[in-house]
């Protein structure tokens, strides 16, 4: 704490906004209920941000993070559709679909087209889908 005010009264001495910057003793300008404590997530986020915590709280997701699992591998008939409004997008393959496939991730990138993409260890083949990708999360 020591080291901390006194990295913040030497920032102050050379410049004034910066005393400012660091002063705690009044409201925060943008909202006045926030005295004496540090604002979170919600209060203080913008922009793209912004929108996924409102969507949280409804209980959507606004990003895609989770993985997606795929019950039956891709072949050249019929791949396994990757959403992506991206012309490209980079896939995890957890391999094992061989007993000599390694057991690690194999990371690449899965390119828009006609042509499926390999997976170099099992064989397995992805295409990207820009239906799925503008279709609503789940």
């Amino acid at each position: 704490m020591f080291a901390m005010r006194r990295a913040v009264v030497g920032v102050a001495r050379r410049s004034p906004s910066a005393a400012r910057m660091f002063s705690a003793a009044g409201p925060s300008k943008t909202n006045p209920e926030i005295v004496g404590r540090l604002a979170d997530d919600t209060e203080q986020a913008t922009g793209l941000r912004a929108d996924e915590l409102e969507e949280e709280l409804k209980g959507h997701e606004r990003f895609n993070r989770s993985m997606l699992y795929v019950p039956t591998l891709g072949t050249k008939d019929d791949p396994t559709l990757i959403p992506s409004a991206c012309d490209d997008r980079i896939v995890g393959c957890a391999g094992g679909c061989t007993p000599d496939a390694p057991a690690w991730l194999r990371w690449f990138v899965v390119k828009a087209g006609d042509t499926p993409t390999v997976c170099p260890d099992c064989g397995q083949h992805f295409k990207l889908d820009p239906v799925a990708a503008a279709a609503p999360l789940q």
